[in-house]
């Protein structure tokens, strides 16, 4: 376990500093279009999701999403946003859950496991998601 942790912050280290090094885009229109600036490595899974909904200061003020459902409340959330527009859409059934083990325990999902130098990019990167999100 130990060596896959350390696997985990070594990938996790190379792919956010490049995040870190990059200049912000505005993410929602240069994802779409496939770019290939490093700031969008790995499908723009490490894109801010900030810049989802607000864009950059630099290159776009105006908000482009309006409803934000949080995974934490997704079945709930959805079903309403889809009431409001007035379409028949609902989520499947949540899946149970298998096995006994949480996934809190799973070392590779702990903050405890992080290196700190990983914390601080996070914390860096990230800073207006928790922000504007908690």
């Amino acid at each position: 376990t130990s060596q896959t942790i350390a696997n985990l912050n070594h990938w996790l280290y190379q792919n956010l500093i490049v995040l870190a090094q990059s200049p912000r885009w505005r993410a929602e229109a240069m994802c779409s279009k496939g770019m290939k600036e490093p700031y969008f490595r790995l499908g723009c899974h490490l894109v801010p999701q900030y810049d989802y909904v607000f864009g950059t200061a630099t290159r776009f003020s105006e908000r482009a999403v309006h409803h934000i459902i949080r995974y934490e409340n997704l079945h709930h959330s959805f079903h309403k946003l889809m009431q409001v527009y007035g379409y028949n859409v609902t989520l499947p059934p949540k899946p149970k859950k298998k096995g006994t083990g949480s996934i809190a325990q799973n070392p590779l999902r702990q903050h405890s496991s992080l290196t700190q130098q990983n914390i601080d990019l996070i914390q860096t990167i990230y800073q207006d998601d928790f922000v504007a999100f908690g």
